[in-house]
């Protein structure tokens, strides 16, 4: 039942980022004329600049807009949505939401990226921003650094505390 309910509320959600996402982009780019193609990302009408955090995630083949919807091809999406801790403004707040994926291996998360990973110093789940990764004795690691904060998390975080990382924001 609990998933059921979940499930909905995803589609739900998904539903109302669409929506949201066409009125934005036919106001950016004008009324599209069929729905059995998308609308062309490079023509002279129409720049996109992907503000994902990484530029092998996410690329301009992987959106194709419609006039009645938007398609984002992300595998094993997840959507998040954020206590508002203020580290990160102003980047996002608890107004924000997120698709994530789950990176399957260190070379999946990168300087830049935000990601979410397990403290053990805090002993809850944080969401920064990976500010270094490196490799010493015990492996990979990455240190983690709020937006809004002068300083980075102490600790060293393994590729195994590791939880997501966000592909692209919903506002």
């Amino acid at each position: 039942m609990y998933f059921q309910r979940a499930m909905k509320k995803k589609y739900i959600f998904v539903f109302v980022c669409v929506i949201i996402a066409t009125i934005a982009i036919t106001k950016s780019f004008g009324t599209m004329n069929s729905l059995e193609s998308p609308l062309e990302l490079d023509s002279s009408n129409a720049k996109l600049k992907i503000s994902s955090f990484s530029d092998s995630r996410l690329q301009k083949e992987d959106i194709r807009i419609y006039e009645d919807k938007v398609i984002v091809s992300v595998d094993s999406p997840v959507i998040a949505r954020f206590t508002d801790t203020d580290s990160m403004k102003p980047t996002f707040d608890s107004e924000a939401n997120a698709i994530e994926i789950v990176p399957e291996s260190p070379e999946e998360v990168h300087v830049g990226d935000i990601a979410s990973y397990y403290s053990n110093i805090a002993n809850t789940v944080i969401i920064h921003r990976v500010v270094e990764t490196g490799y010493d004795e015990q492996g990979w690691y990455a240190y983690f650094e709020g937006d809004a904060l002068d300083e980075r998390d102490p600790e060293k975080v393994r590729f195994n505390k590791i939880q997501r990382v966000v592909v692209m924001m919903i506002f």
